[in-house]
């Protein structure tokens, strides 16, 4: 049985014990006491200020592994042929992960080689525009 039919099953019982398992207001969640900064600046943004650009060849090395991405022109890492908008999610498919978990993108993918600038170095450029 795959995951995903044991998953729909669970459901399936948890909103017939008369579970609501569809929750749209996220102010009624409770708090788990992390909470992640919000940096402004996409990748995007850095083709359209002209600090990245389309075909930029994107670097990244984590336990010896090493991965490779392309920036298209709509700010997108392509890896294997998947456009990701999260450096971190592209970074984690780079790499052959099952998750983008723990992969912080922005500092791991290097432009042009793997000593280049971070993206998180040239979105402090943005930044401080």
């Amino acid at each position: 049985m795959s995951l995903d039919a044991l998953l729909s099953s669970i459901l399936a019982a948890v909103r017939l014990a008369g579970i609501d398992v569809y929750r749209n207001d996220e102010d009624e969640l409770p708090s788990t006491g992390f909470t992640r900064a919000a940096i402004r600046g996409t990748v995007a943004d850095l083709v359209a200020e002209g600090l990245l650009h389309a075909g930029t060849e994107l670097h990244c090395t984590r336990a010896g592994r090493q991965g490779v991405g392309t920036v298209a022109s709509d700010g997108q890492i392509i890896v294997d042929g998947v456009g990701y908008k999260a450096p971190s999610r592209a970074a984690g498919a780079s790499l052959g992960a099952d998750t983008s978990t723990g992969y912080g993108g922005w500092e791991m993918w290097h432009v042009g080689s793997p000593g280049g600038p971070t993206l998180a170095a040239l979105r402090a450029e943005l930044r401080g525009r």
